[in-house]
């Protein structure tokens, strides 16, 4: 989340506000629409993580040694409550 976060939020912002000397309202709108996108695109990762663990991480017996839950209940729980 940490490395998602920033870059997303940064080319968002870049690709709203423009290159060149943008009007301070453009850049405000900007910056809240790629914070907002930046943070769901964060939780859709977490999500994808969380999800996947099962498979990856587990014991002897099948059970998930960290989160229980699979892909599909990761994903709409992280991804889905932000929306």
């Amino acid at each position: 989340m940490a490395v998602v976060i920033p870059f997303v939020g940064y080319y968002t912002y870049r690709l709203i506000a423009g290159t060149g000397q943008a009007a301070p309202k453009r850049r405000v709108i900007a910056a809240g629409v790629a914070g907002y996108i930046g943070i769901n695109v964060a939780a859709l990762c977490a999500g994808v993580e969380f999800g996947l663990q099962p498979h990856l991480c587990h014991t002897p017996t099948g059970q998930a040694l960290y989160c229980p839950y699979g892909l599909k209940v990761a994903v709409s729980a992280m991804a889905g409550s932000i929306c």
